[in-house]
């Protein structure tokens, strides 16, 4: 039968306690059950400690026992209340109302040999003591350490959803900015930065769009719109002038077009206007007319009173075509002929047009292979004294001699060489053989030369035109230069800075074509010129008309009072001439005194001054 070793007081300073001030004082008892064979031999023995000095400190009095049920063992020291120890049952399982209680085994083999530790009876004195108090503490302390571990926690737990919010927020912001931009970007890529409307682009997915998506009685017109006076403007006004006037005739256009209809800006001052035809090709006619009355109104720029107008080619699907390319090919088409035939005016497609534009396209090639090999004549018509008949000058009219098509007048090939910009080669070369051409005139008289507007672009223009008076030996006093109001339309300091330059170096200015424009007295307020050309327009109708005889007279009689010379251009009758010499007229040219002819066939004007009409 095991038996229980005696009780020796040990220290246990490995014995993992609760700490009671001394880390020595850990004693206990040392049970010791000895283990034996079948044999009945001693095999060995299973130990275990019992803490007693740290019972003691946390339970004084009677508050704990050792009990060992099996071999009916109950500690003798400090047993507990005697209705308890009487009944050794009640230790023989763990009671969560006691503060420890456990089963401890000394030996595997023997099923009595568990040792139970009860300590803490509900009627002890354990909460009064110092050490259970600072344990409590402790255990108070821990709790509110694990609050403020828990508060870190969750303010921690708060800054990183804030800083996970505002990452969030700061993505979705810039996922609009990202979005707000790219629609910026297509914005910029479908649409005209300048006028805001659809460009070329946008414009060819509408149409194509447009015709898949079409009914069988529906058709689409295509209106090509072009401005006719447009570039005028931007010579002598100045391209933000002419940019803030397209963005006008936008505003204008959209308004006149309709809900229904769209308005795309393809470049430069050419417009399209898509319309979808319920009723007809009718539509379409009214439409373009709309437009047109509408551009011919008069627009204000700046301070400054502009009048353009503009001219309309149309084409019709699917009469005139099944492709978007195709329809604006021909409404262009039937837009060059509508200019052709006078502006502000309206044309349909019709067939053969692509051959006149194939024409077109050939001239501008060999208008530009023309100038460089000097394919250009120049022919002198002659101005007379209005009293006396007598010779005084000649203006220079320029031929274009084409090997394909014979001698063509200024009006077949001018515009097109202002617009390709051959002008520039083509006036100097002009200037250069009028003054060597005059030079060698038998009679110091006058030669007139004509200035396009878009010369004046040119920075060395007075240069240019010295150095053509020095090559030639010719006196700047028989040299003059003929403008037309449109050069001083936009009253710009560079243009007047070179006419009056022009005018230092000794040459006579002369303004063509009075009259014809909007403002042309106020012209001849900013600008003193020597010599006044009334056009032939009003000359014309001299004998038919009370009024353009009355308009001749105070044109006349303003050139007088300002020392002008007044010039009747276009006097082709002898009551025209007559008319023209009794209203105060000092000069005169036309078919009545000289068609324009060659510098070979002028001498007979020198040579026989009797010899002064056709």
């Amino acid at each position: 039968m095991p038996i229980i070793g005696t009780k020796e007081l040990i220290t246990c300073d490995n014995t993992d306690f609760i700490h009671t001030g001394n880390d020595a004082d850990r004693s206990g008892f040392i049970l010791s059950v000895p283990v034996f064979g079948q044999d009945g031999s001693l095999r060995g023995s299973v130990s275990a400690i019992m803490l007693t000095s740290a019972l003691r400190k946390l339970l004084p009095g009677s508050d704990y026992v050792i009990v060992n049920s099996g071999y009916g063992f109950e500690s003798d020291q400090h047993k507990m209340s005697t209705a308890l120890a009487a009944d050794s049952r009640a230790f023989t399982a763990p009671d969560p109302n006691l503060i420890y209680s456990e089963v401890i085994p000394l030996s595997l083999n023997d099923p009595r040999s568990a040792w139970r530790l009860w300590a803490g009876f509900p009627n002890s004195r354990f909460d009064n003591n110092m050490d259970v108090q600072s344990v409590r503490q402790f255990e108070l302390a821990g709790y509110a350490a694990v609050a403020v571990v828990t508060l870190l926690a969750l303010a921690c737990w708060y800054a990183i959803g804030r800083t996970m919010t505002m990452q969030v927020e700061a993505a979705e912001t810039l996922e609009r900015r990202v979005e707000q931009r790219t629609a910026q970007i297509q914005h910029l890529a479908t649409h005209d930065i300048l006028t805001g409307l659809p460009n070329r682009g946008l414009l060819a997915d509408t149409m194509d769009e447009a015709l898949r998506s079409l009914r069988d009685d529906e058709k689409l017109a295509v209106h090509c719109v072009d401005l006719d006076r447009f570039k005028p403007v931007n010579d002598t006004l100045g391209h933000p002038i002419g940019d803030e006037l397209l963005g006008a005739v936008a505003k204008r256009l959209k308004q006149h077009a309709g809900e229904t209809a769209m308005v795309a800006r393809i470049g430069g001052d050419e417009f399209v206007i898509l319309q979808l035809l319920l009723d007809g090709n009718d539509e379409a006619g009214v439409l373009a007319s709309r437009v047109i009355h509408a551009l011919s109104d008069e627009f204000s720029i700046q301070g400054h009173k502009i009048n353009i107008g503009g001219s309309i080619g149309i084409a019709v699907f699917p009469d005139d075509g099944q492709s978007s390319e195709t329809l604006i090919r021909n409404a262009d088409l039937a837009l060059y002929k509508a200019k052709m035939e006078g502006r502000g005016t309206c044309r349909s497609f019709e067939p053969g047009m692509d051959a006149r534009l194939q024409e077109r396209r050939q001239l501008e090639s060999e208008l530009a292979l023309g100038v460089k090999k000097e394919q250009f004549v120049l022919h002198y018509q002659p101005l007379h004294d209005a009293k006396t008949s007598q010779l005084t000058g000649f203006e220079a009219l320029v031929r274009w001699n084409h090997p394909r098509l014979g001698l063509l007048a200024p009006s077949e090939f001018i515009q097109l060489a202002e617009e390709t910009g051959a002008i520039d080669a083509l006036g100097e070369w002009i200037m250069r053989r009028a003054c060597a051409d005059a030079a060698k005139w038998p009679q110091p008289v006058k030669v007139a030369v004509n200035l396009s507007p878009a010369q004046f672009k040119q920075q060395g223009l007075s240069l240019q035109v010295a150095a053509a008076l020095a090559a030639s030996g010719l006196l700047p006093s028989r040299l003059e230069l003929e403008i037309t109001e449109s050069v001083l339309l936009a009253n710009n300091e560079n243009t007047l800075n070179t006419l009056y330059s022009l005018r230092d170096l000794g040459i006579s200015i002369a303004m063509d074509d009075f009259g014809t424009g909007y403002s042309s007295l106020s012209y001849l307020r900013s600008f003193p010129f020597n010599r006044i050309k009334i056009d032939r327009s009003f000359v014309s109708l001299m004998c038919e008309s009370s009024e353009s005889r009355a308009i001749v007279k105070a044109v006349a009689e303003l050139g007088t009072t300002l020392g002008m010379t007044t010039t009747a251009e276009g006097v082709e009758t002898e009551d025209q001439y007559r008319l023209v010499k009794e209203n105060g007229c000092t000069d005169v040219q036309g078919w009545y005194f000289g068609r324009p002819m060659p510098a070979s066939e002028l001498h007979t004007l020198f040579e026989q001054p009797e010899a002064l009409t056709a």
